[in-house]
């Protein structure tokens, strides 16, 4: 009631006695217990607005360390990792912090190790089967070439060639016949 009174406002303490001795009587001006009351209310109001700030910036550098950080840097390395799956250098390296981030860390870890594995297996079989591919191809233009041979190897007269020829023409055709299945490995 102090604190909104007017300036200018006047107390009146009395003090009864309960004794036949004499009563006490005083009158107060209010106005410097007032402008006493504002000073002792702004000093309590600056206090608790630094000690909010103080705790509001340490809060934030916690909360920016703790977590915002950590996951920054997984979202980062998943989408490194992301653009060449196939690096092994980008797999994420744990930090080994035992809360839900670092869990988070393991596994991710552990997923890009072997789907980085599993992508260069995939890369190494494409390539053998290229290859196979390309073997494949060459020993069917090859034996075309040495088909169109013996089937003119057979239509010659010599009496050495007509006997050659027919095993020639049996062993291109079993070896033309096994090809598809060597391509297949």
């Amino acid at each position: 009631r102090a604190l909104f009174a007017e300036r200018g406002t006047l107390v009146k303490l009395a003090s009864s006695s309960r004794s036949a001795g004499p009563a006490i009587e005083i009158t107060l001006d209010e106005t410097p217990l007032i402008e006493s009351l504002w000073r002792v209310s702004r000093n309590f109001l600056n206090i608790s607005l630094f000690i909010a700030a103080v705790v509001t910036c340490v809060l934030w550098a916690a909360l920016w360390s703790m977590v915002l950080r950590p996951v920054r840097r997984l979202t980062s390395n998943i989408i490194a990792f992301g653009e060449s799956p196939q690096d092994a250098s980008r797999v994420i390296a744990p930090t080994g912090r035992g809360n839900e981030i670092g869990r988070a860390e393991a596994a991710l870890a552990l997923m890009q190790r072997s789907l980085a594995h599993e992508l260069a297996q995939r890369k190494r079989l494409a390539e053998l089967g290229m290859a196979v591919t390309r073997i494949n191809h060459d020993l069917r233009n090859i034996l075309s070439a040495a088909q169109l041979i013996s089937d003119r190897l057979a239509t010659i007269p010599d009496p050495l060639a007509q006997r050659l020829a027919p095993r020639l023409v049996a062993t291109l055709d079993r070896l033309i016949a096994a090809l598809p299945d060597a391509a297949v490995l």
